[in-house]
């Protein structure tokens, strides 16, 4: 369906010259003279907009891949729209050095903690608040050893898990987390971590493990460790999800301990530190665990009517959206032009502005066998295709000439290759970020549609 056409003045009969270009650029139909969507409208002659609904709804998603990420997550909190997600950490750990002896020493294990920096490149923490800088909301996290070996050849997703103990070794609880702020350990300050306080008579038999001397031989003896959040107490619009980089030099888990000769005095104890680390030969994995159950967003993914009103799209393998353009088809089969640009505008609804959006969403084309692939635009680079967030018209936008051109020419040609599109918030591998989204026809506010620009023949 059609809702809007308009012809600029100053059309191509106007200027011969420019109609015998135009007929020539159609004829060669070759893709790399689209692009003539980096000329503003107002500098292009004899052009059209016309502007298309769409069939759009929420769709579930699949699990996405976790293993090896840049950031790892911990923590759980209750949205008001998606219901309950919670994340459970899965790592091994390394010796930093295998030069650990203690042979001819006496040693007294002080005390052990696991540390992990915040990833401050995703401003450390995603709840409620986390844009308006106020305190945060606390969680309970609890570390437990894992009793299965993790694999770095493994394949891990969102929905995989690991056995592990259920006698935690380490807690902290009712943690309010402070990515902004910095601390001093051991007399030295530092940047903003979470530091879990571990049980001593387990760690000490780490330290004193004769297998920590190798990085193999430890892996085997200490399989790894998940820390898990406890988020049965926690309501709605409560918790917090940590964003951790495993990568820092101040995520590792530290044992503070003395040494001395045997036979010495006490008084010649020296103070040490060792240190287990998480490296580019250590497998680790998230498992995501979103509960949708009795909230909007649910609604939405079992609703037959799905779409009409509002659409959801969540990271972490939540709610996905479905969007096909209806009508342009067989509207360009009796209209000719041709295509300057082909865009998708997904108008954002801002009744829920507390909980951070994602950034940018992607889009993948859907087969006809149903499985997904590149749109052709995407070739391009991300730069050319868009689909960030426009803070000043509350939209995402997706540049699609290149592809809904060739869905145009193929249906010339006898052949149907629109079967629609799927699109999903950026980074969802790592990004919790979630948004409610206009449908196809909103109660309130503008609703998605397809914008095509064009010149008539």
């Amino acid at each position: 369906m059609i809702e809007s056409t308009s012809i600029k003045k100053g059309g191509l009969i106007k200027y011969p010259f420019l109609l015998l270009l135009t007929l020539l650029l159609f004829n060669c139909k070759k893709e790399t003279e689209l692009g003539l969507e980096v000329f503003p409208e107002d500098e292009q002659l004899g052009i059209a907009v016309d502007t298309f609904s769409v069939r759009s709804y929420t769709i579930p998603n699949d699990s996405v891949p976790t293993d090896e990420q840049l950031t790892m997550l911990a923590g759980a909190y209750v949205d008001p729209v998606f219901g309950r997600v919670k994340t459970t950490l899965f790592t091994q750990l390394v010796p930093e050095a295998e030069n650990l002896n203690f042979s001819g020493k006496e040693v007294v294990l002080d005390s052990a903690v696991m540390a992990f920096r915040y990833d401050v490149s995703l401003n450390g923490v995603y709840g409620k608040n986390v844009e308006s800088g106020e305190s945060f909301n606390p969680i309970t996290l609890r570390v437990h050893e894992l009793t299965d070996t993790l694999g770095l050849s493994e394949k891990y997703y969102s929905t995989s898990t690991k056995p592990f103990d259920p006698i935690p070794v380490g807690e902290i609880i009712d943690y309010i987390p402070n990515p902004a702020g910095s601390l001093t350990v051991d007399t030295a300050q530092e940047p903003a971590q979470v530091r879990i306080p571990l049980d001593s008579l387990w760690a000490a038999e780490l330290l004193l493990s004769s297998e920590i001397r190798s990085t193999t031989a430890f892996i085997q003896f200490m399989k790894g460790i998940a820390v898990v959040t406890d988020d049965a107490s926690i309501m709605t619009d409560q918790g917090s999800l940590l964003y951790l980089n495993p990568y820092s030099s101040f995520t590792r888990l530290e044992f503070y301990y003395r040494t001395k000769d045997i036979g010495q005095d006490d008084s010649l104890f020296v103070r040490e530190t060792f240190r287990l680390i998480i490296d580019g030969n250590t497998a680790r994995f998230n498992q995501y665990e979103l509960d949708h159950a009795g909230t909007p967003a649910e609604a939405a993914l079992t609703d037959t009517v799905r779409g009409s009103d509002l659409m959801y799209l969540q990271g972490l393998g939540g709610p996905h959206i479905f969007v096909k353009c209806e009508g342009y088809l067989d509207y360009f089969m009796d209209n000719p032009g041709i295509l300057n640009l082909a865009e998708l505008i997904i108008p954002v609804n801002d009744s829920m502005p507390e909980y951070a959006l994602p950034p940018a969403v992607f889009i993948q084309k859907i087969e006809a066998e149903g499985g997904q692939s590149v749109v052709l635009d995407q070739l391009e680079g991300v730069g050319h295709i868009d689909g960030y967030y426009d803070d000043e018209k509350h939209q995402y936008r997706i540049v699609l000439t290149r592809q809904m051109h060739t869905f145009i020419e193929a249906y010339k040609n006898g052949e149907r290759l629109d079967y629609g599109f799927d699109i999903g918030p950026t980074n969802e591998r790592t990004f919790a970020n979630r948004t409610i989204l206009n449908g196809f026809a909103p109660t309130q506010g503008e609703k998605v549609r397809f914008r095509f620009v064009y010149t008539p023949l």
